[in-house]
Protein backbone atom coordinates (compact mmCIF):
# COMPACT_ATOMS: atom_id res chain seq x y z
CA UNK A 1 0.00 0.00 0.00
CA UNK A 2 1.52 3.31 -1.08
CA UNK A 3 1.75 6.10 1.48
CA UNK A 4 0.66 9.66 0.76
CA UNK A 5 4.30 10.69 0.59
CA UNK A 6 5.11 8.03 -1.99
CA UNK A 7 2.07 9.00 -4.05
CA UNK A 8 3.23 12.62 -4.06
CA UNK A 9 6.72 11.54 -5.11
CA UNK A 10 5.34 9.40 -7.92
CA UNK A 11 3.08 12.24 -9.10
CA UNK A 12 5.98 14.72 -9.12
CA UNK A 13 8.13 12.25 -11.01
CA UNK A 14 5.30 11.58 -13.45
CA UNK A 15 4.83 15.31 -14.05
CA UNK A 16 8.51 15.60 -14.96
CA UNK A 17 8.35 12.46 -17.14
CA UNK A 18 5.31 13.84 -18.99
CA UNK A 19 7.06 17.16 -19.54
CA UNK A 20 10.16 15.38 -20.89
CA UNK A 21 8.07 13.17 -23.15
CA UNK A 22 6.09 16.15 -24.44
CA UNK A 23 9.30 18.00 -25.25
CA UNK A 24 10.59 14.97 -27.15
CA UNK A 25 7.27 14.67 -29.01
CA UNK A 26 7.39 18.29 -30.13
CA UNK A 27 10.99 17.98 -31.29
CA UNK A 28 10.15 14.78 -33.19
CA UNK A 29 7.13 16.35 -34.85
CA UNK A 30 9.08 19.53 -35.63
CA UNK A 31 11.73 17.44 -37.36
CA UNK A 32 9.06 15.65 -39.42
CA UNK A 33 7.55 19.00 -40.43
CA UNK A 34 10.90 20.43 -41.51
CA UNK A 35 11.69 17.30 -43.52
CA UNK A 36 8.22 17.43 -45.10
CA UNK A 37 8.68 21.11 -45.90
CA UNK A 38 12.00 20.49 -47.66
CA UNK A 39 10.60 17.58 -49.66
CA UNK A 40 7.52 19.59 -50.62
CA UNK A 41 9.61 22.59 -51.74
CA UNK A 42 11.78 20.29 -53.83
CA UNK A 43 8.69 18.72 -55.34
CA UNK A 44 6.92 22.04 -56.02
CA UNK A 45 9.81 24.18 -57.24
CA UNK A 46 12.48 21.82 -58.59
CA UNK A 47 10.75 18.76 -60.04
CA UNK A 48 8.99 19.57 -63.30
CA UNK A 49 5.33 18.95 -64.13
CA UNK A 50 4.25 18.35 -60.53
CA UNK A 51 2.05 21.45 -60.34
CA UNK A 52 0.58 21.48 -63.85
CA UNK A 53 -2.82 20.40 -62.57
CA UNK A 54 -3.03 23.43 -60.23
CA UNK A 55 -5.48 25.97 -61.61
CA UNK A 56 -4.64 28.62 -59.04
CA UNK A 57 -1.14 30.12 -58.97
CA UNK A 58 -1.42 30.68 -55.22
CA UNK A 59 -1.97 27.02 -54.39
CA UNK A 60 1.67 25.97 -54.10
CA UNK A 61 2.51 29.07 -52.10
CA UNK A 62 -0.38 28.30 -49.77
CA UNK A 63 1.14 24.89 -49.12
CA UNK A 64 4.51 26.50 -48.35
CA UNK A 65 2.84 29.07 -46.07
CA UNK A 66 1.00 26.30 -44.22
CA UNK A 67 4.27 24.47 -43.55
CA UNK A 68 5.99 27.66 -42.37
CA UNK A 69 3.15 28.53 -40.00
CA UNK A 70 3.09 24.99 -38.61
CA UNK A 71 6.89 24.91 -38.22
CA UNK A 72 6.93 28.29 -36.48
CA UNK A 73 4.19 27.15 -34.11
CA UNK A 74 6.01 23.91 -33.21
CA UNK A 75 9.30 25.80 -32.76
CA UNK A 76 7.56 28.15 -30.31
CA UNK A 77 5.96 25.16 -28.59
CA UNK A 78 9.39 23.54 -28.24
CA UNK A 79 10.80 26.66 -26.60
CA UNK A 80 7.85 26.85 -24.21
CA UNK A 81 8.00 23.12 -23.39
CA UNK A 82 11.73 23.36 -22.64
CA UNK A 83 11.13 26.35 -20.39
CA UNK A 84 8.38 24.57 -18.49
CA UNK A 85 10.64 21.52 -18.16
CA UNK A 86 13.63 23.45 -16.79
CA UNK A 87 11.49 25.35 -14.29
CA UNK A 88 9.58 22.17 -13.40
CA UNK A 89 6.27 23.90 -14.10
CA UNK A 90 3.25 21.74 -14.79
CA UNK A 91 1.68 22.83 -18.09
CA UNK A 92 -1.95 23.99 -17.58
CA UNK A 93 -4.48 21.55 -18.97
CA UNK A 94 -6.20 24.24 -21.06
CA UNK A 95 -2.90 24.90 -22.85
CA UNK A 96 -2.45 21.20 -23.57
CA UNK A 97 -5.98 20.93 -24.97
CA UNK A 98 -5.52 24.03 -27.10
CA UNK A 99 -2.28 22.60 -28.49
CA UNK A 100 -3.95 19.28 -29.30
CA UNK A 101 -6.85 20.96 -31.10
CA UNK A 102 -4.54 23.22 -33.11
CA UNK A 103 -2.20 20.41 -34.23
CA UNK A 104 -4.97 17.94 -35.04
CA UNK A 105 -6.96 20.58 -36.94
CA UNK A 106 -4.08 21.84 -39.08
CA UNK A 107 -4.29 19.06 -41.75
CA UNK A 108 -8.05 19.65 -42.06
CA UNK A 109 -7.45 23.37 -42.44
CA UNK A 110 -4.98 22.75 -45.29
CA UNK A 111 -7.44 20.40 -46.99
CA UNK A 112 -10.14 23.06 -46.83
CA UNK A 113 -7.73 25.66 -48.19
CA UNK A 114 -6.56 23.51 -51.10
CA UNK A 115 -10.06 22.33 -52.04
CA UNK A 116 -11.32 25.93 -51.94
CA UNK A 117 -8.45 27.30 -54.06
CA UNK A 118 -8.71 24.56 -56.67
CA UNK A 119 -12.49 24.03 -56.49
CA UNK A 120 -11.83 20.31 -56.30
CA UNK A 121 -12.16 17.42 -53.86
CA UNK A 122 -9.21 15.58 -55.40
CA UNK A 123 -6.98 16.59 -52.49
CA UNK A 124 -8.79 14.05 -50.35
CA UNK A 125 -6.53 11.53 -52.09
CA UNK A 126 -3.34 13.55 -51.45
CA UNK A 127 -0.45 12.46 -49.19
CA UNK A 128 -1.78 15.00 -46.68
CA UNK A 129 -3.67 12.06 -45.17
CA UNK A 130 -0.38 10.85 -43.67
CA UNK A 131 -0.12 13.99 -41.54
CA UNK A 132 -3.24 12.90 -39.70
CA UNK A 133 -1.64 9.55 -38.96
CA UNK A 134 1.65 11.07 -37.83
CA UNK A 135 -0.11 13.44 -35.44
CA UNK A 136 -2.21 10.63 -33.97
CA UNK A 137 0.72 8.22 -33.53
CA UNK A 138 3.03 10.80 -31.92
CA UNK A 139 0.20 11.89 -29.60
CA UNK A 140 0.94 8.79 -27.49
CA UNK A 141 3.99 10.68 -26.22
CA UNK A 142 1.64 13.01 -24.36
CA UNK A 143 1.46 10.15 -21.80
CA UNK A 144 -2.12 11.28 -21.30
CA UNK A 145 -4.99 9.08 -22.43
CA UNK A 146 -7.44 11.98 -22.68
CA UNK A 147 -5.12 14.12 -24.81
CA UNK A 148 -4.32 11.20 -27.10
CA UNK A 149 -8.00 10.38 -27.50
CA UNK A 150 -8.77 14.07 -28.12
CA UNK A 151 -6.14 14.14 -30.87
CA UNK A 152 -7.77 11.16 -32.58
CA UNK A 153 -11.27 12.60 -32.26
CA UNK A 154 -10.32 16.03 -33.64
CA UNK A 155 -8.41 14.42 -36.52
CA UNK A 156 -11.14 11.92 -37.34
CA UNK A 157 -14.02 14.37 -37.07
CA UNK A 158 -12.06 17.01 -38.97
CA UNK A 159 -11.34 14.68 -41.87
CA UNK A 160 -14.96 13.44 -41.98
CA UNK A 161 -16.33 16.99 -41.99
CA UNK A 162 -13.92 18.07 -44.74
CA UNK A 163 -14.74 14.94 -46.74
CA UNK A 164 -18.48 15.52 -46.63
CA UNK A 165 -18.06 19.24 -47.37
CA UNK A 166 -15.55 18.77 -50.23
CA UNK A 167 -17.51 16.03 -52.00
CA UNK A 168 -20.87 17.77 -51.66
CA UNK A 169 -19.40 21.11 -52.79
CA UNK A 170 -17.06 20.09 -55.62
CA UNK A 171 -17.84 16.51 -56.65
CA UNK A 172 -21.47 15.81 -55.86
CA UNK A 173 -21.66 13.40 -58.79
CA UNK A 174 -18.46 11.67 -57.64
CA UNK A 175 -16.91 11.91 -61.10
CA UNK A 176 -13.55 13.25 -59.95
CA UNK A 177 -12.58 11.07 -56.99
CA UNK A 178 -11.02 7.63 -57.31
CA UNK A 179 -13.21 5.94 -54.69
CA UNK A 180 -16.81 6.07 -53.57
CA UNK A 181 -17.62 8.38 -50.68
CA UNK A 182 -18.06 5.52 -48.21
CA UNK A 183 -14.36 4.72 -48.44
CA UNK A 184 -13.39 8.28 -47.54
CA UNK A 185 -15.73 8.09 -44.56
CA UNK A 186 -14.07 4.80 -43.65
CA UNK A 187 -10.72 6.62 -43.58
CA UNK A 188 -12.02 8.97 -40.91
CA UNK A 189 -13.30 6.05 -38.87
CA UNK A 190 -9.99 4.26 -39.35
CA UNK A 191 -8.23 7.30 -37.84
CA UNK A 192 -10.37 6.83 -34.76
CA UNK A 193 -9.25 3.20 -34.52
CA UNK A 194 -5.64 4.29 -34.78
CA UNK A 195 -6.21 6.81 -32.00
CA UNK A 196 -7.52 3.99 -29.79
CA UNK A 197 -4.29 2.10 -30.37
CA UNK A 198 -2.36 5.27 -29.55
CA UNK A 199 -4.39 5.57 -26.33
CA UNK A 200 -3.29 2.06 -25.34
CA UNK A 201 0.35 2.91 -26.08
CA UNK A 202 0.11 6.16 -24.09
CA UNK A 203 -1.33 4.35 -21.09
CA UNK A 204 1.30 1.63 -21.33
CA UNK A 205 4.11 4.21 -21.45
CA UNK A 206 2.61 5.97 -18.45
CA UNK A 207 2.21 2.77 -16.44
CA UNK A 208 5.77 1.72 -17.18
CA UNK A 209 7.07 5.10 -16.10
CA UNK A 210 5.16 4.85 -12.82
CA UNK A 211 6.27 1.24 -12.25
CA UNK A 212 9.90 2.00 -13.05
CA UNK A 213 9.90 4.92 -10.64
CA UNK A 214 8.19 2.79 -8.00
CA UNK A 215 10.82 0.08 -8.38
CA UNK A 216 13.59 2.65 -8.31
CA UNK A 217 12.14 4.21 -5.16
CA UNK A 218 11.83 0.80 -3.48
CA UNK A 219 15.39 -0.03 -4.46
CA UNK A 220 16.66 3.26 -3.04
CA UNK A 221 14.79 2.67 0.21
CA UNK A 222 16.14 -0.88 0.51
CA UNK A 223 19.60 0.32 -0.46
CA UNK A 224 19.42 3.08 2.15
CA UNK A 225 18.56 0.55 4.85
CA UNK A 226 21.20 -1.96 3.75
CA UNK A 227 23.98 0.62 3.41
CA UNK A 228 23.61 1.35 7.10
CA UNK A 229 25.08 -2.13 7.58
CA UNK A 230 27.06 -2.88 4.43
CA UNK A 231 28.95 -1.12 1.69
CA UNK A 232 27.08 0.13 -1.35
CA UNK A 233 28.63 -2.63 -3.47
CA UNK A 234 27.44 -5.37 -1.10
CA UNK A 235 23.97 -3.78 -0.91
CA UNK A 236 23.75 -3.79 -4.71
CA UNK A 237 24.74 -7.47 -4.75
CA UNK A 238 22.03 -8.38 -2.25
CA UNK A 239 19.40 -6.41 -4.18
CA UNK A 240 20.50 -7.81 -7.56
CA UNK A 241 20.11 -11.34 -6.15
CA UNK A 242 16.54 -10.34 -5.21
CA UNK A 243 17.25 -11.49 -1.64
CA UNK A 244 17.12 -15.08 -2.88
CA UNK A 245 18.56 -17.83 -0.71
CA UNK A 246 21.81 -19.49 -1.71
CA UNK A 247 24.67 -21.53 -0.29
CA UNK A 248 27.92 -19.63 -0.29
CA UNK A 249 31.39 -19.80 1.29
CA UNK A 250 32.00 -16.81 3.57
CA UNK A 251 34.07 -15.80 6.57
CA UNK A 252 32.23 -15.03 9.81
CA UNK A 253 33.60 -12.71 12.51
CA UNK A 254 32.25 -12.38 16.05
CA UNK A 255 33.41 -9.62 18.40
CA UNK A 256 32.58 -9.39 22.09
CA UNK A 257 33.41 -6.77 24.73
CA UNK A 258 34.87 -8.26 27.90
CA UNK A 259 33.20 -7.54 31.28
CA UNK A 260 30.46 -5.45 29.66
CA UNK A 261 27.87 -6.53 32.23
CA UNK A 262 30.04 -5.26 35.07
CA UNK A 263 30.53 -1.97 33.24
CA UNK A 264 26.78 -1.46 32.81
CA UNK A 265 26.15 -1.98 36.54
CA UNK A 266 28.49 0.81 37.55
CA UNK A 267 27.48 3.42 34.98
CA UNK A 268 24.41 5.38 33.95
CA UNK A 269 22.42 4.49 30.82
CA UNK A 270 23.81 7.57 29.08
CA UNK A 271 27.38 6.54 29.87
CA UNK A 272 26.74 2.97 28.72
CA UNK A 273 25.25 4.16 25.45
CA UNK A 274 28.17 6.53 24.85
CA UNK A 275 30.61 3.68 25.50
CA UNK A 276 28.78 1.44 23.02
CA UNK A 277 28.83 4.11 20.32
CA UNK A 278 32.47 5.04 20.94
CA UNK A 279 33.55 1.41 20.70
CA UNK A 280 31.20 -0.30 18.27
CA UNK A 281 30.98 2.65 15.87
CA UNK A 282 34.65 2.37 14.82
CA UNK A 283 34.40 -1.44 14.76
CA UNK A 284 31.48 -1.28 12.31
CA UNK A 285 33.37 1.20 10.14
CA UNK A 286 36.36 -1.15 9.99
CA UNK A 287 34.11 -4.03 8.92
CA UNK A 288 32.61 -1.93 6.14
CA UNK A 289 35.99 -0.65 4.97
CA UNK A 290 37.13 -4.25 4.54
CA UNK A 291 34.08 -5.32 2.54
CA UNK A 292 32.20 -6.87 5.44
CA UNK A 293 28.50 -7.07 6.16
CA UNK A 294 27.41 -6.28 9.75
CA UNK A 295 24.65 -8.83 10.42
CA UNK A 296 23.97 -8.03 14.04
CA UNK A 297 24.82 -5.34 16.53
CA UNK A 298 24.50 -6.65 20.06
CA UNK A 299 24.89 -4.51 23.14
CA UNK A 300 28.35 -5.87 23.75
CA UNK A 301 29.48 -6.96 20.31
CA UNK A 302 28.85 -7.52 16.63
CA UNK A 303 28.57 -10.32 14.09
CA UNK A 304 29.92 -9.63 10.63
CA UNK A 305 30.10 -11.57 7.38
CA UNK A 306 32.81 -11.21 4.74
CA UNK A 307 32.42 -12.55 1.21
CA UNK A 308 28.74 -11.92 0.47
CA UNK A 309 29.73 -10.93 -3.04
CA UNK A 310 30.97 -13.87 -5.09
CA UNK A 311 33.76 -11.67 -6.45
CA UNK A 312 35.21 -11.22 -2.93
CA UNK A 313 37.72 -14.05 -3.15
CA UNK A 314 39.92 -12.61 -0.37
CA UNK A 315 37.18 -12.45 2.24
CA UNK A 316 39.16 -14.44 4.84
CA UNK A 317 42.10 -12.06 4.47
CA UNK A 318 39.73 -9.12 4.72
CA UNK A 319 38.19 -10.50 7.91
CA UNK A 320 41.60 -11.09 9.46
CA UNK A 321 42.78 -7.63 8.48
CA UNK A 322 39.63 -6.14 9.99
CA UNK A 323 40.21 -8.01 13.26
CA UNK A 324 43.80 -6.74 13.55
CA UNK A 325 42.63 -3.19 12.87
CA UNK A 326 39.92 -3.59 15.51
CA UNK A 327 42.43 -4.61 18.18
CA UNK A 328 44.69 -1.69 17.28
CA UNK A 329 41.76 0.71 17.25
CA UNK A 330 40.67 -0.31 20.74
CA UNK A 331 44.21 0.32 22.00
CA UNK A 332 44.22 3.76 20.37
CA UNK A 333 40.84 4.70 21.84
CA UNK A 334 41.99 3.65 25.31
CA UNK A 335 45.23 5.65 25.00
CA UNK A 336 43.22 8.72 23.96
CA UNK A 337 40.92 8.22 26.96
CA UNK A 338 37.98 7.93 24.57
CA UNK A 339 37.34 4.56 26.21
CA UNK A 340 38.13 3.22 29.67
CA UNK A 341 40.43 0.20 29.88
CA UNK A 342 38.71 -2.19 27.47
CA UNK A 343 39.40 -5.66 26.15
CA UNK A 344 37.66 -7.43 23.28
CA UNK A 345 37.57 -10.98 22.00
CA UNK A 346 37.27 -11.94 18.33
CA UNK A 347 36.55 -15.30 16.68
CA UNK A 348 36.81 -15.96 12.94
CA UNK A 349 35.79 -19.05 10.96
CA UNK A 350 35.35 -19.79 7.26
CA UNK A 351 32.84 -22.13 5.65
CA UNK A 352 29.58 -22.54 3.77
CA UNK A 353 26.47 -20.72 5.00
CA UNK A 354 22.94 -20.14 3.79
CA UNK A 355 22.38 -16.54 2.69
CA UNK A 356 18.79 -15.44 2.39
CA UNK A 357 15.96 -13.14 3.35
CA UNK A 358 13.85 -14.38 6.28
CA UNK A 359 10.81 -12.97 8.07
CA UNK A 360 7.32 -11.88 7.11
CA UNK A 361 5.53 -8.79 5.85
CA UNK A 362 6.13 -7.05 9.18
CA UNK A 363 9.82 -7.75 9.58
CA UNK A 364 12.44 -9.07 7.18
CA UNK A 365 16.19 -9.47 7.55
CA UNK A 366 18.97 -10.65 5.29
CA UNK A 367 20.22 -13.64 7.28
CA UNK A 368 23.35 -15.78 7.41
CA UNK A 369 22.92 -19.20 9.00
CA UNK A 370 24.67 -22.53 9.38
CA UNK A 371 27.34 -24.28 11.46
CA UNK A 372 29.94 -21.80 10.24
CA UNK A 373 28.15 -19.08 12.19
CA UNK A 374 27.91 -21.25 15.31
CA UNK A 375 31.58 -22.18 15.17
CA UNK A 376 32.69 -18.56 14.78
CA UNK A 377 30.61 -17.64 17.83
CA UNK A 378 32.21 -20.49 19.84
CA UNK A 379 35.72 -19.37 18.81
CA UNK A 380 35.05 -15.90 20.16
CA UNK A 381 33.97 -17.42 23.49
CA UNK A 382 37.12 -19.58 23.63
CA UNK A 383 39.22 -16.43 23.97
CA UNK A 384 38.24 -16.49 27.65
CA UNK A 385 39.60 -20.02 27.97
CA UNK A 386 42.92 -19.38 26.21
CA UNK A 387 43.39 -15.85 27.58
CA UNK A 388 43.55 -14.51 24.03
CA UNK A 389 41.97 -11.75 22.00
CA UNK A 390 41.75 -13.35 18.54
CA UNK A 391 41.18 -17.00 17.63
CA UNK A 392 40.86 -18.23 14.07
CA UNK A 393 40.24 -21.64 12.58
CA UNK A 394 42.57 -23.55 10.29
CA UNK A 395 40.08 -22.95 7.46
CA UNK A 396 40.77 -19.22 7.77
CA UNK A 397 44.55 -19.52 8.10
CA UNK A 398 44.72 -21.65 4.92
CA UNK A 399 43.33 -18.72 2.91
CA UNK A 400 45.45 -15.87 4.28
CA UNK A 401 49.06 -14.78 4.23
CA UNK A 402 49.76 -13.80 7.83
CA UNK A 403 53.04 -12.04 7.05
CA UNK A 404 52.72 -9.33 9.66
CA UNK A 405 51.13 -11.36 12.43
CA UNK A 406 52.07 -14.53 14.27
CA UNK A 407 49.66 -17.24 15.38
CA UNK A 408 50.15 -19.98 17.92
CA UNK A 409 48.53 -23.33 17.19
CA UNK A 410 46.13 -24.51 19.88
CA UNK A 411 45.77 -27.96 18.34
CA UNK A 412 42.56 -29.81 17.58
CA UNK A 413 39.78 -28.50 19.78
CA UNK A 414 36.37 -29.99 20.35
CA UNK A 415 33.77 -27.28 19.79
CA UNK A 416 30.55 -27.60 21.76
CA UNK A 417 27.73 -29.09 19.65
CA UNK A 418 30.14 -29.62 16.72
CA UNK A 419 31.02 -33.24 15.98
CA UNK A 420 34.31 -32.70 14.14
CA UNK A 421 37.34 -31.38 16.04
CA UNK A 422 38.80 -28.19 14.58
CA UNK A 423 42.41 -26.96 14.56
CA UNK A 424 42.54 -23.49 16.09
CA UNK A 425 45.11 -20.71 16.30
CA UNK A 426 45.40 -17.72 18.60
CA UNK A 427 47.09 -14.42 17.85
CA UNK A 428 50.32 -13.41 19.55
CA UNK A 429 49.06 -10.13 20.98
CA UNK A 430 52.46 -8.42 20.86
CA UNK A 431 52.46 -8.83 17.08
CA UNK A 432 49.35 -6.69 16.72
CA UNK A 433 50.72 -3.70 18.67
Amino acid sequence: MKTGKNIDLIQRHLDVAIAQSEFKRIKLFLGILILGFLLMCFNLFVVKNTTVFFTNSFTKYSIVAWFLVFIAYEALAAVMANRFLKKKIVVPIWLKVANVVFEAAMPSFLLILLCSLEFSAIFLDSPLLFFYLIIIVTSSLHLDVKLTLATGLVSSIGYLVVTVWAISSFDAEQQELNFPMILYVARGIFMLFISMAAVFVAQEFKNREVNMFGLLTDKRQIQSLLTQQVSLEVADTIISDNFSSKKHAVTILFLDVRDFSAFTEGHSPTEVNAFQNDLLGPMISIVRQNGGFVNQIMGDGIMATFGVRETDLDHSANALNASILMLKKVDQLVLKNTLPATKIGIGIHRGDVILGNIGNQFRKQFSVSGNTVNIAARLEQLNKVYQSELIISEAVLEHVEANNVEFVELGEVQIRNIEKRIVLYKLHRHQSQ
